[in-house]
């Protein structure tokens, strides 16, 4: 299943993987197209964290579970964007409870809209985030840890409406959140807009 969202001229492909307990493969860029994050820029929470992303995460007194992986990838503008893998958590009882009284084929409705506002709210990031490395940072590392956290503070303040909503419609409590290892961001020219393939029949989280 592949879904394509337009902004302009501008293709967002979000795909959605099942989750392997292999850990995620980073994009393959070249160095001088990108910014990517490595552990040394990374915010000390992170350094700290496994390179594979969270099985779980606790959101308003309930533990959700990393379900699905989404492949994201959106442009600024021909030279900036950003690309990376973005991580979808479910609350696993009422994911349980939904299957039983609506049956699994409303998954597949419920990941359509995921994908679609998740692709609409990274757009919104990129276009918001600003690429020009800061005259003030203390080195090349700071500079590009500064365009990542604003890049993660637009994204999860773009897509909270989004959640807040699908979550009263569906009765499902959901988040998504960027896997900042796998993060790369585009500055001198951007490739970030491609997809995955995935059977139309596959159901359920």
């Amino acid at each position: 299943m592949k879904l394509a969202v337009r902004f302009g001229a501008v293709v967002v492909l979000i795909a959605v993987s099942a989750c392997t307990s292999t850990g995620v493969k980073k994009p393959q860029t070249t160095a001088s197209e990108t910014l990517e994050i490595t552990k040394s820029t990374q915010p000390e929470s992170a350094q700290n964290s496994e390179l594979a992303p969270q099985s779980s995460r606790s959101k308003a007194g309930k533990t959700l579970n990393l379900v699905r992986m989404l492949d994201g990838g959106a442009c600024k503008n021909d030279r900036e964007g950003v690309k990376g893998i973005f991580l979808l958590y479910a609350d696993p009882v009422a994911v349980e409870t939904i299957q039983a009284q609506r049956g699994v084929e409303v998954f597949t409705e419920f990941e359509n809209k995921i994908q679609t506002f998740s692709a609409e709210a990274l757009q919104e990031a990129v276009n918001k985030t600003d690429f020009t490395p800061d005259p003030f940072a203390l080195d090349a590392a700071d500079a590009q840890l500064k365009v990542s956290r604003q890049f993660l503070d637009h994204f999860d303040n773009a897509i909270a409406p989004a959640i807040d909503a699908f979550e009263q419609d569906s009765g499902l409590p959901i988040d998504v959140k960027a896997f900042f290892s796998s993060l790369v961001f585009y500055t001198q020219g951007c490739e970030a807009t491609y997809g995955h393939e995935q059977p139309d029949d596959a159901n359920g989280f």
